[in-house]
């Protein structure tokens, strides 16, 4: 059975193995991680049946099928490998980082609280021995 994880984890592996060729310590280059928050699906805001009306914003311009579809792997995700009292952008954010290929994360932020929140992130080890994530290593 495939987990909540593994359905997204492709989402962000595919790129970050393409490039984790480059990664290799004499060729000074690595992976920048962006929208690793998955244009905000990944903070824990939002839940599946999340409408966005905003026209000037990306999220609205989605298929709703696809929108649906990932605000649903969103909440498995949230439900099944998020530790309780850890928020679920920070768990994201130090997801992206502990991948191998990752050099840098870019994450963004609206205010102050957000950037101090996803600074977190680094100092977070969430990944078991025995995830998904931790057999890329």
């Amino acid at each position: 059975m495939t987990t909540p994880l593994q359905a997204w984890a492709p989402l962000f592996q595919a790129r970050a193995a393409s490039h984790a060729q480059h990664r290799h310590p004499g060729n000074d280059l690595g992976v920048l991680a962006r929208e690793a928050l998955a244009g905000g699906l990944l903070t824990g805001k939002y839940r599946p049946g999340t409408r966005f009306t905003d026209a000037a914003h990306t999220r609205s311009r989605r298929a709703i099928d696809e929108l649906d579809r990932r605000l649903e792997a969103a909440e498995r995700i949230r439900e099944t490998e998020v530790p309780d009292g850890i928020a679920m952008a920070a768990w994201a954010l130090a997801w992206c980082l502990q991948h191998p290929a990752v050099t840098a994360v870019i994450p963004g932020g609206k205010s102050v609280d957000q950037i101090a929140a996803n600074a977190k992130a680094a100092d977070l080890n969430l990944i078991p021995d025995d995830h998904p994530q931790a057999a890329a290593t």
